[in-house]
């Protein structure tokens, strides 16, 4: 007989049960009521479970006529951070019942229930068990029907999943995460993709694969188990011969518009890093920590462009952020796009929302949009004879679901107005403008409160109601808009929407026909079937370019037709209004203006240089310092807060300062010094952390230029060459130089003992700390394992790359065992975090060192058929070996290191050369003819050594 107390309150409803044998004894309940017209907030709720917890426990004990000593086990809701599945091919997997699992349910209410049952457990001497919210109501459900194995369609207040016990455990097999049954049935239609362009948001799509393919986040990336995740996805869509284009952000707008909102977002980050960093003091393993913040691995994007790369895929970047050129290359191409960004139905304008008549011969240029959640089925077979397939060959598509705006709240918008909605909600770069009283009353509506819980909700459908009440009249809420503030403030205001509003416009016959061009696709011919299709912006064609408008000239330009102050008002209106798409075709100002060119990032820049900045052999982010106004941002990584005041990024001092300088010098050349406006008195600025704190850090800053190539020898060599002389790293190419590959790695261990102050928090050597060594072991064996298939392009790679994902796992745990203490020390991860950023920096230094020596060279834009030489030959050749074969898994390297530390520094070295390396190797899946362990012994004392004369002199 066992009788269990449980414990819920992972909402506004508080309750307890004791259950015995399943049977159910007691079940009391309260449930928070909130005030008329008002939803629960997670504060409010958790003071009222507080209240009334442990009188609801004795209640539930007292009607069960149950004592605390008689209970088996007390179970609880649990609230850690749960995973969803990547695509249909990695399941969520669900623990059974028995075992502790994870679950949803908000934050603050749940703490008081988890507090609560562990304070009984321990009082009472009980097992404590967490339980999965979802798997306890379908728990529920099979114990009242009786149902034996049901498939479950399992509908909660914002999502929709089914689920089914299979294998021994729960899984999903399909769900919508954003969005109830009812609604998703009515928004969005099915669909199904196959011989298409399709178009992806590159970053949007590179946080939701990592983050839902459930790999750990605090060891420092999974970045082998990663490629395999992306290599599947990206075989599904070949299957179903889909081309997928990935465009990539660039710098962020150079008004700098964006900062509050990205140091906004790194004090969070701070916060939650150190609650966990907190908590994992008093949890023996670290392979079981909850909450693990939402921080991605820093060399994510760089091991996704690798696997592209490696499968020839189409990629490029846009020279600043790239979300509204993603929708501008979908409508030139006509083909779906896949995001799970939200401004992304803001930005498609659909005729078919208000037709247009027939003999108009005008609509808004549109794109298909897919929410990236809804790619979560695998590929099946579809009906023969689609036209495109040979009949000896299978015809596959990829099932879907595709945003259908006739059936969404924004179809009763009319279509220019929608960039005005989203100015009125409010995003990253302006904060919402004021809403009339009437939209405060529609907020307030009962019947508004009913359908929509958040007020949140509540506003955007009043929002959406009001402007819908306009119809075609674009200039009567602008004008409404602007009263609600003083002569004073309109000016302002009215600038600030008029940009706002420009983000959101599309002009696919600019940006969009120009990125086609760098991807080298069929622009000539699309133009020319798609002229009828075009979205346009009424007033100045090359205002969406030329983001740093000459506002004053525009606004003369109204002014001149309004001199009567009394008109002021008017004359703001139409300045505005300008600036919203309208349903006229105009089919002037295909190319860039001359202005525009001139505005461009690249503006006089060497051809191969522009390359490598569109196919990420640069990385952007680094030079928002210079071409973003008030400076970068740099993003928090798993670092140590409380031990190490400065920040992560004092590792890369020295590199940063020369991109800096190099970057100044080719500015003064080509006279584009003006696009420098992040520079302000000599010298850039970087945000970064300072203890728990977010503060601006300078770099003084003097122009550096290259020398110039000589033809006779290799870009590449001349480039490291410059590189290890100026960081005085000629000892490497010294006494018997090492392969460049190696000199890489090697490169990296001495600029990190140099300039980390982990390194010399034990006052040991190189050689004798445990994060160079275990990384140095790891990538070794990572790399002599895959490299022959790496080089042929073997079509087994992704087979052999699984087989070793699965070796370095076992073998991770087989460490952990080995390891004197089983708990996360954020040390070890932040030196290896040290070791990434030394990587990532490193090749872009090379990167931007040989764009420059090679200004001579002719640009060619890349051919798909040929992409492998204009794109990949630079990460695998020039710059050493991808990011994941150098991290292949960061928990392995983390427990690896973790053994080494319970050792006396002295003797790290060779335990690490003569014990941890041959146990490495042989975990690894048996190949043919690959390096033996004798061969990869001899590398790394190479490497070692080498690290140690350029240490000593």
């Amino acid at each position: 007989m066992t009788i269990v107390l449980g414990m819920e309150g992972s909402a506004n409803k508080l309750g307890m049960g004791v259950v015995r044998d399943g049977h159910v004894l007691s079940n009391p309940r309260l449930t928070y009521i909130t005030p008329p017209g008002e939803g629960f907030q997670p504060t409010e709720t958790a003071r009222h479970h507080q209240t009334h917890i442990v009188a609801l426990v004795r209640r539930a004990l007292k009607e069960a006529n149950v004592k605390p000593e008689q209970l088996d086990a007390i179970a609880y809701t649990k609230n850690v951070y749960i995973t969803y599945p990547l695509m249909s091919f990695y399941w969520w997997l669900l623990s059974p019942p028995s075992f502790l699992l994870k679950g949803p349910g908000m934050g603050a209410p749940l703490l008081v229930v988890a507090v609560v049952a562990r304070t009984l457990s321990q009082l009472w001497n009980k097992p404590l068990i967490g339980v999965n919210h979802c798997i306890a109501h379908i728990e529920m459900g099979r114990l009242v029907t009786g149902a034996k194995r049901p498939i479950v369609l399992y509908v909660s207040g914002g999502n929709t999943q089914v689920i089914a016990h299979s294998a021994g455990r729960y899984r999903i097999f399909g769900e919508t995460i954003d969005i109830a049954l009812g609604n998703c049935l009515d928004r969005f239609v099915k669909f199904e993709l196959h011989n298409t362009y399709l178009v992806f948001d590159a970053e949007n799509f590179i946080n939701h694969c990592y983050r839902n393919s459930g790999l750990a986040r605090h060891y420092g990336g999974e970045y082998m188990d990663f490629t395999v995740c992306v290599q599947i996805f990206l075989e599904q869509l070949r299957q179903c011969q889909i081309t997928p284009i990935f465009v990539f952000d660039g710098c962020h707008g150079k008004q700098g518009l964006k900062l509050d909102t990205l140091l906004r977002r790194n004090r969070e980050r701070i916060a939650s890093l150190l609650g966990f960093l907190d908590r994992s003091r008093h949890i023996p393993d670290a392979d079981n920590l909850s909450a693990v913040p939402d921080i991605l691995p820093k060399l994510t994007n760089s091991v996704f462009v690798d696997v592209l790369r490696q499968n020839n895929a189409l990629y490029v970047s846009c020279e600043r952020e790239a979300d509204v050129h993603v929708a501008e290359l979908a409508c030139l191409l006509r083909c779906p796009l896949v995001t799970n960004d939200s401004d992304f139905y803001i930005f498609r304008p659909s005729a078919a929302s208000h037709p247009i008549p027939p003999s108009s011969d005008v609509s808004f240029c549109s794109y298909q949009l897919i929410p990236l959640a809804s790619l979560g089925q695998p590929c099946r077979l579809g009906d023969p004879g689609c036209g495109h397939c040979s009949s000896s060959s299978s015809c596959y598509v990829l099932p879907c679901t595709m945003f259908n705006p006739q059936a969404s709240p924004l179809g009763r918008v009319y279509p220019p107005l929608l960039p005005l909605l989203a100015t009125m909600i409010g995003n990253d770069f302006i904060s919402s403008v004021r809403v009339p009283p009437m939209v405060n009353q529609m907020i307030q509506d009962p019947s508004r409160c009913t359908r929509f819980p958040s007020y949140n909700g509540r506003r955007i459908d009043a929002l959406v109601q009001w402007l819908s009440s306009f119809g075609e009249d674009i200039n009567g809420p602008i004008r409404t808009i602007l009263t609600l503030y003083s002569e004073a403030e309109r000016e302002l205001i009215a600038h600030q929407i008029r940009q706002a509003v420009l983000d959101y416009t599309l002009r696919p016959w600019a940006t969009g026909r120009k990125l086609a061009e760098l991807l080298h696709l069929p622009t000539g011919q699309l133009i020319d079937s798609m002229v009828p299709t075009r979205i346009a912006v009424s007033g100045s064609h090359s205002e969406k370019n030329t983001v740093s408008v000459n506002f004053d000239e525009d606004l003369k330009c109204v002014q001149s037709d309004y001199c009567d102050p009394k008109l002021e008002i008017r004359r703001l209106v139409d300045f505005v209004a300008r600036s919203l798409p309208t349903m006229q075709l105009d089919l002037t100002g295909f190319e860039l203006s001359p202005s525009c060119a001139e505005d461009s990032l690249s503006h006089g820049w060497p051809c191969a240089l522009i390359r490598k900045l569109h196919f990420l052999d640069l990385p952007t982010g680094i030079m928002d310092t210079l071409y973003v106004q008030n400076g970068s941002v740099q993003r928090i990584l798993f670092e140590d807060l409380s031990g190490q005041s400065a920040s992560i990024y004092q590792v890369l001092d020295p590199l940063r300062q020369m991109f800096y300088n190099l970057l100044v010098g080719l500015e003064t050349s080509c006279h584009g010094s003006n696009k420098l406006c992040g520079i302000r008195d000599g010298c850039a600025m970087e945000h970064r952390r300072k203890a728990d704190c977010m503060q601006p850090f300078s770099f003084s800053l003097s122009a550096m230029r290259v020398p110039p190539s000589q033809r006779s020898l290799s870009i590449r060599n001349q480039s490291i060459d410059f590189l290890w002389a100026r960081l005085n790293l000629i000892q490497l190419n010294k006494f018997d130089p090492l392969p460049r590959e190696l000199q890489l790695i090697s490169a990296v261990l001495v600029l990190w003992f140099r300039h980390s102050n982990l390194a010399h928090y034990e006052q040991v050597t190189c050689e004798c700390s445990s994060i160079p060594l275990a990384f140095v072991v790891c990538a070794l064996t990572s790399h002599s394992f895959l490299s022959q298939l790496l080089h042929v392009r073997s079509p087994s790679l992704g087979h052999a790359v699984a087989e070793l994902c699965e070796s370095f796992a076992n073998l991770a745990s087989r460490f952990k065992t080995s390891s004197v203490s089983g708990r996360f020390v954020i040390q070890l991860v932040h030196q290896l975090n040290e070791l990434q950023l030394l990587v990532l920096e490193i090749k872009a230094l090379i990167g931007l060192i040989e764009g420059l020596m090679e200004n001579d060279r002719t640009f060619t834009t890349p051919n798909p058929k040929s992409f492998q030489t204009t794109s990949s030959s630079g990460c695998l050749d020039l710059i050493g070996w991808p990011s994941w074969i150098l991290f292949p898994s960061g928990r392995l390297i983390y427990w690896l290191a973790t053994c080494l530390q319970g050792m006396h520094p002295k003797s790290r070295y060779d335990q690490a050369v003569n014990v941890w390396l041959p146990r490495v190797h042989m975990a690894c899946p048996p190949k043919g003819d690959w390096c033996n362990v004798e061969v990869l012994k001899q590398r790394m004392n190479q490497i070692f050594h080498s690290v140690s004369r350029c240490i000593q002199g």
